[in-house]
């Protein structure tokens, strides 16, 4: 069975919406939470809360930052730029579809 035209876009528009909230995540709602559930993929509302609780840790010491310290803000920072690239990508398939979006 062919799938109208109108329907082929209102599914491609649904996909896109899902993808979009799935980059965006949930908040946490808290005070220096992680952002949604704790073992949910990872988003930008996640990793910027955790960038956020890193930070807090590192300027709350004054002391030299301990390497899992370092090396949990390198995992994250390099999760950043992924969602980064496919929030590159999700810009462009929006152009695709003579969308925009911010």
């Amino acid at each position: 069975m062919a799938v109208a035209p109108a329907e082929h876009s209102a599914e491609r528009l649904k996909a896109f919406d899902d993808t979009l909230a799935a980059l965006e995540g949930q908040s946490g709602g808290g005070f220096g939470g992680r952002g949604g559930a704790p073992d949910a993929p990872d988003s930008l509302s996640n990793i910027g809360a955790s960038l956020s609780a890193l930070m807090n840790l590192l300027q709350g010491a004054d002391v030299t930052p301990t390497t899992q310290l370092v090396a949990a803000v390198g995992e994250r920072r390099a999760a950043l730029i992924k969602l980064l690239v496919r929030w590159s990508e999700m810009k462009h398939e929006a152009r695709a579809m003579n969308l925009t979006i911010d």
